[in-house]
């Protein structure tokens, strides 16, 4: 009877803690020790399907890198610089061009980037701090860089207090270069806190994560103008432990319908669908 009571209790507690936290709620900021490196691995795996010209071709490639972020300085509003760097990486592709299971990108380990955070996880600003080597146009890593890998690697966090239940929006453009193209993308995300979980020795925030996105991209490539549009549709679950103001895990899977037409002395349109999981984890 004694330890069916103590159950009840427990149980009881557990419910009253879970209620609790969901009323109250808390401000989710990133506060990363100075001095500290945290270590994440991300692993990328992509099928594509592709139309041009009457023919069909597929592909798939997929991936790991392993990158470091050492936080070099505290500022006084909660930001912190960080010098993020390649540790390691493995690239894979099998398409009718190309057919490469061991493509490594040594060139890039090492090569620092300067990154300032605010403590909500945007990216404040982001510079070379080593000079990265350039790739020849027909190189198959080529439009690789780490630089655009660290352009919005963290969670971005609500600026409102939020519990259990409580949702938000990102809504932030992003411009990337890829080759010649530069390539405007919007998002529409929102993300909810829908429970706490344990990972590994943190106690996290569980935050699904569903959106959509545009993307318009225009450039010359050979002499040729070239326009992107594409839509794409994702959604995920990541880990924040509050207490840490660390992000500890997140997954993601997305797909992305997109049209690439041609003008100029060739005139070509071509469409794709491409199906992506990323998976990135916190090592230490």
């Amino acid at each position: 009877m004694f330890r069916t009571t103590q159950k009840l209790l427990g149980t009881f507690l557990l419910f009253v803690a879970i209620v609790s936290y969901s009323s109250a709620g808390e401000k989710l900021r990133y506060h990363m020790t100075k001095g500290a490196t945290y270590k994440y691995k991300l692993a990328i795996d992509t099928k594509t399907a592709m139309q041009m010209m009457g023919q069909d071709m597929k592909s798939t490639s997929g991936g790991t890198m392993g990158f470091s972020l050492s936080v070099d300085e505290l500022g006084k509003e909660g930001e912190f610089t960080c010098s993020a760097k390649l540790d390691d990486a493995k690239f894979s592709v099998d398409s009718p061009q190309m057919k490469d299971t061991a493509l490594v990108p040594s060139q890039f380990f090492g090569k620092r980037v300067r990154i300032t955070f605010s403590p909500l996880g945007k990216t404040l600003s982001l510079a070379p701090i080593d000079s990265l080597p350039k790739l020849p146009p027909m190189s198959p890593l080529s439009g690789f860089s780490p630089t655009d890998l660290f352009r919005r690697i963290l969670l971005e966090l609500p600026e409102q207090e939020v519990g259990v239940g409580d949702s938000w929006k990102v809504t932030r453009a992003d411009t990337v270069t890829r080759m010649t193209l530069q390539i405007i993308t919007k998002p529409i995300s929102e993300l909810k806190v829908v429970g706490m979980e344990t990972v590994g020795s943190y106690d996290c925030l569980k935050i699904s994560i569903e959106g959509t996105a545009s993307q318009y991209g225009t450039g010359t490539i050979q002499g040729m103008e070239i326009v992107l549009d594409g839509t794409t549709k994702s959604k995920g679950i990541a880990y924040f432990a509050p207490k840490e103001g660390v992000l500890v895990a997140i997954e993601q899977s997305s797909e992305t319908e997109t049209t690439t037409s041609g003008t100029g002395e060739q005139v070509f349109t071509q469409t794709s669908t491409t199906s992506q999981k990323t998976k990135m984890s916190l090592l230490q």
